[in-house]
C-alpha cells in the first residue's frame, strides 16, 4: 500500500500523516513516513526528536546535489 498525502500549506498534511502512520503502524502494519516539505515536521509530529530530524534534512540535501533534474 502506498498513500501520498498533499495539499495547501496548512491543509493538516503533517496531522493527517502522522496519524495515519501512526494508526498503520499500530495495526501492525510495516510504516515508512516520508517528509518532503522544505521545512519538514512530520519527524518531530512522531517523536523522533529534532537530532535525526535534521540529520535527514543534510541526507536529504546531499542526495539532492547528486540528482540531475529535468522536464519531462
Amino acid at each position: 500500500m502506498k498513500i501520498a498525502v498533499v495539499g495547501k500549506g496548512g491543509a493538516g498534511k503533517t496531522t493527517t500523516s502522522a496519524v495515519l502512520a501512526r494508526t498503520l503502524a499500530r495495526s501492525g502494519h510495516r510504516v515508512v513516513a516520508l517528509d518532503c516539505d522544505t521545512n519538514p515536521n512530520l519527524g518531530l509530529s512522531l517523536g523522533v526528536g529534532l537530532e535525526p530530524t535534521e540529520a535527514l534534512l543534510s541526507l536529504r540535501d546531499g542526495v539532492g546535489d547528486e540528482v540531475e533534474h529535468a522536464r519531462t
